[in-house]
């Protein structure tokens, strides 16, 4: 099956994080042999996400998506949640080596502030894209 996975950019503190099946527990869960990876579980959230294919990502690709989103949000009356630090997610839906660019599925996300999409949660579905 394919590993989701997800990882920020150059610019500031990079993270690499793997995404294990909902068979899995915190408790459950592989451990990790090296000790400076750590499994943790992430709690339910909402995010804001532009989806397109090919190779990863350049900094300023994930700039300009990320661009999109914040217009997006601001012109739906939603803001990007501060609770996260306002980091910008990067996720890629493949192998990191055998899959050509061309099948590759990436997005970049933000988290949306919870209280500002309550309001919106009973409306039509939000649309990001241009």
């Amino acid at each position: 099956s394919t590993n989701n996975s997800f990882f920020g950019g150059k610019n500031k503190n990079t993270k690499v994080s793997f995404v294990v099946g909902s068979k899995y527990s915190l408790s459950t869960a592989p451990k990790p042999t090296n000790r400076n990876v750590r499994v943790r579980e992430v709690k339910p959230h909402l995010l804001a996400v532009r989806t397109f294919s090919g190779k990863p990502p350049s900094d300023e690709r994930v700039q300009k998506e990320r661009k999109i989103i914040d217009g997006a949000l601001e012109q739906s009356g939603l803001n990007a949640s501060t609770e996260d630090g306002d980091e910008t997610m990067v996720y890629g839906y493949h192998d990191p080596f055998i899959t050509p660019n061309f099948l590759r599925k990436n997005e970049v996300a933000v988290m949306v502030c919870e209280k500002s999409a309550e309001e919106l949660m009973d409306e039509d579905f939000i649309s990001l894209t241009e």
